[in-house]
């Protein structure tokens, strides 16, 4: 086993309960020393699939027995930790005044990085209203503050005996010290294309956009691959699809944009003193001004996309995607309702049926499930393919209709926490309310 430069005991032992552990080790890219988030498997950890974490003791049995250079936290929407992380603050064992500074200010849980050379504080609470997306970096203090959508590694090895602690307000003051109008890195500013009209959460988005005729392209950019070795011109081309997508919400595209694996430093550093903009709001900018059409755009298309299963007559769902050929069995019906409607069901162990009413996900207390299957077989009767024909109306026997629907079950499963990833967030009939603000 190998020798543990760590003190993985000392980390507070609510952190240690949540099962949003990874693990890293370096890789040198592009001349550069960074750390890479790994799952237990041995493959990539991704900061927005808690299907790739692990519970803190076995990302530590895997740190010890296998080739890796520590453990790290991701945080999530769904809890309430904020991680702060000052680089290059240490000098043989002391922090220097800066440093000194923020862990006097949020006086909370902090620990020194592997190398030694910087800091890290945990803290509870929120991030200011007025901070857009995942956090903010200040690239002159080295100073960056996340609440989800980032991992920290972690040590234990302790600079003060704190827990953690609920720190809102004291976190306000460091935003309102150290990010300024010129500080602030990776805001954006294009107040016109703020409003986001698109009422559906961005992991629920990303699955339609990878269902779309250029959904392999998409999921492609989204996993980092790049377009003839040109990462720019990568970032501008998710973006043009992001701009479609979102309805142009500028907000929107940041915070997709920060979940992908082409994210890096540079989307947060002022490019443009001209216009004192980021390299992200630029290339968010330019995308939003070639893009000429949206979603929004094509009425009949969007009301589909927000499908509302509260009307008697369920529209089709205008997946823009090539048709499929199923097989002409149960399983087949199951797979064929899956490939068009699987984005808008869910089936949940112990609770049933779950239909995206086009503002929330309700329990399917009225069969409409069985309504769906019914219109799919419906429009599988038309068809020019005499064999497809035949085959539908042998379903009219419900106990085939049944039967297919089993099957469906596996192929869309859902968990209780998919329909409540904001715990903070209230859906009511005209909006959205946040519990903390309480503004709609």
């Amino acid at each position: 086993m190998k020798k543990n430069p760590y003190n993985f005991n000392e980390i507070p032992a609510e952190l240690k309960a949540i099962p949003q552990w990874i693990l890293w080790k370096f890789e040198t890219r592009n001349g550069k020393q960074t750390k890479v988030p790994c799952q237990v498997t041995g493959e990539m950890a991704q900061a927005n699939n808690r299907r790739t974490w692990s519970t803190f003791a076995t990302a530590v049995k895997f740190y010890l027995e296998g080739d890796y250079d520590g453990i790290g936290f991701v945080f999530s929407r769904q809890d309430n930790y904020i991680g702060i992380d000052i680089d290059k603050c240490v000098v043989d064992g002391k922090t220097n005044a800066f440093a000194t500074e923020i862990i006097d200010t949020l006086d909370s849980y902090t620990e020194f990085s592997p190398s030694g050379k910087g800091i890290q504080i945990i803290i509870k609470g929120g991030l200011p209203q007025t901070v857009l997306g995942t956090g903010r970096k200040n690239t002159k203090h080295g100073l960056e503050i996340y609440s989800y959508g980032r991992f920290f590694t972690f040590t234990g090895n302790r600079e003060n005996s704190n827990d953690v602690y609920d720190r809102t307000d004291e976190l306000a003051e460091v935003f309102e010290q150290y990010f300024d109008d010129s500080d602030i890195q990776g805001r954006v500013n294009l107040a016109e294309f703020e409003k986001d009209e698109i009422k559906i959460s961005n992991e629920s988005l990303w699955k339609k956009m990878f269902r779309s005729k250029n959904g392999d392209e998409i999921r492609s950019l989204y996993n980092g691959s790049l377009i003839n070795d040109d990462h720019s011109a990568s970032d501008l081309a998710l973006c043009n699809h992001l701009a479609f997508w979102t309805g142009k919400s500028a907000t929107r595209m940041d915070a997709m944009f920060r979940e992908t694996s082409l994210i890096r430093d540079k989307w947060d550093v002022i490019h443009f003193t001209d216009t004192n903009e980021t390299y992200g709001e630029r290339t968010i900018g330019v995308a939003i001004s070639s893009t000429s059409t949206t979603i929004l755009d094509n009425k009949k298309q969007f009301e589909e996309f927000s499908f509302d299963f509260i009307h008697e007559d369920v529209a089709e769902v205008v997946e823009d995607k090539p048709k499929r050929k199923f097989k002409l069995t149960e399983l087949g019906n199951a797979e064929r309702i899956a490939y068009e409607y699987g984005h808008v069901i869910k089936f949940v162990n112990d609770i049933g049926w779950f239909i995206w009413d086009g503002k929330r996900w309700r329990v399917d207390t009225k069969k409409e499930i069985e309504r769906i299957m019914a219109k799919v077989l419906r429009s599988l009767s038309k068809s020019k393919d005499e064999s497809e024909a035949k085959w539908a109306r042998m379903c009219e026997r419900r106990n085939v209709r049944m039967n297919s629907i089993k099957d469906l079950m596996p192929l869309v499963p859902g968990d209780r926490e998919d329909f409540d990833r904001h715990k903070y967030l209230l859906n009511v009939e005209n909006g959205i309310v946040d519990l903390k603000t309480g503004k709609l």
